[in-house]
């Protein structure tokens, strides 16, 4: 008889684990609550675009799905790999008469950053039939939103998953004499601890096949990244940005590369250089290639290149080719370039 006892309790509470535990989805949001005007919610500034409902039983539930999130692309981010972003909104809403009381938020991979505003802990809008708001204090409340953000390093070409955890105290709502809810009070509380994530949904872009004979334009929407198809035949034009363009042509291999160009100004070579204003263009994480490329940067005939490596310091003039509207020289490994009026004798930049 203990044995059995026994069994049907440890049963129990496996059965009574499980129920903690459930899967959902990241959806895409419902509109917002309505103004008095009968307007979308104009204190929320953007409705959200994906939301999670959890509740007082939702401890260890996982919410999976939503947003693509690349560190260089387009501001908000959508549900699929050519729809990434850099940054996302997620509602977290509860049934009606429950309310979340707190809430936090951890990022449990290095690939994203994010926050979390807690509102009024539940969204009301306004009620048309009662002529208010049916909260005590006869105004819109918002749901808690969790602000997610890309954090890719430039290097990471491959999709990843990305994953959050929330802890939030959640519980009922608790009303005053005319029966709306009183902000910032719950009772009957829980602790639950939820997880959002998505699977292979985290890069530094968009990626793009590099192929024999073509154009391409790197930006926002299209990204930076290629995987180099082999041998390219025919010469492909990557145009980084205005004024920096990139030839292919040669046995490359497959090979996978980031090719965002950054104009900020390295300040310790200019000042090498002894010109502030020169211009300078970094390809960011020096992408090493299999063959060489040639690379034509927009300067004038009288200008010169200044190849500078950020890790040892040294700055070297580069042989250059003027080809019209710039100079031009080939690498098969991509640093930062410095295109100064003077020339200069190549050496060591001091780093303070």
């Amino acid at each position: 008889m203990k044995k059995l006892l026994s069994a049907l309790l440890a049963s129990a509470m496996v059965l009574g684990m499980a129920s903690t535990a459930f899967a959902g989805e990241i959806k895409k949001s419902t509109p917002a609550p309505t103004t008095k005007s009968g307007s979308i919610s104009q204190s929320a500034k953007r409705q959200p675009d994906y939301n999670v409902e959890v509740d007082v039983n939702s401890d260890n539930a996982e919410y999976e799905g939503g947003p693509f999130l690349y560190k260089y692309g387009p501001e908000w981010a959508g549900e699929s790999e050519d729809a990434g972003g850099t940054k996302a909104e997620v509602a977290v809403t509860v049934p009606e008469g429950q309310i979340i009381d707190r809430i936090s938020v951890h990022a449990a991979t290095k690939n994203i950053t994010a926050t979390v505003k807690r509102n009024q802990g539940v969204a009301i809008g306004y009620d048309s039939a009662k002529k208010r708001y049916p909260t005590s204090n006869n105004k819109e409340w918002l749901a808690p939103v969790i602000t997610l953000k890309a954090g890719s390093g430039v290097r990471a070409y491959e999709l990843e998953d990305w994953e959050v955890e929330v802890d939030a105290t959640i519980g009922y709502q608790v009303k005053d004499k005319n029966g709306y809810p009183i902000s910032g009070r719950a009772n009957r509380t829980q602790e639950i601890t939820f997880t959002i994530k998505n699977s292979d949904a985290a890069a530094y872009s968009r990626m793009r096949d590099l192929e024999s004979g073509t154009t391409y334009t790197i930006n926002k929407q299209n990204g930076s990244l290629f995987e180099i198809q082999n041998n390219i035949t025919e010469s492909s034009r990557v145009k980084c940005l205005d004024g920096v363009n990139l030839y292919f042509k040669g046995k490359y291999g497959y090979q996978k590369v980031n090719l965002r160009v950054s104009t900020s100004d390295i300040a310790a070579a200019q000042k090498y250089l002894g010109d502030s204003y020169a211009d300078c263009y970094e390809f960011l994480g020096s992408p090493k290639l299999s063959a060489k490329v040639k690379c034509r940067i927009s300067a004038g005939k009288d200008q010169y290149v200044y190849e500078y490596n950020k890790s040892t310091g040294a700055i070297k003039k580069l042989a250059t080719t003027y080809e019209g509207d710039g100079l031009s020289f080939q690498t098969n490994r991509l640093m930062s370039y410095i295109v100064p009026d003077k020339n200069d004798t190549d050496g060591i930049v001091k780093k303070k």
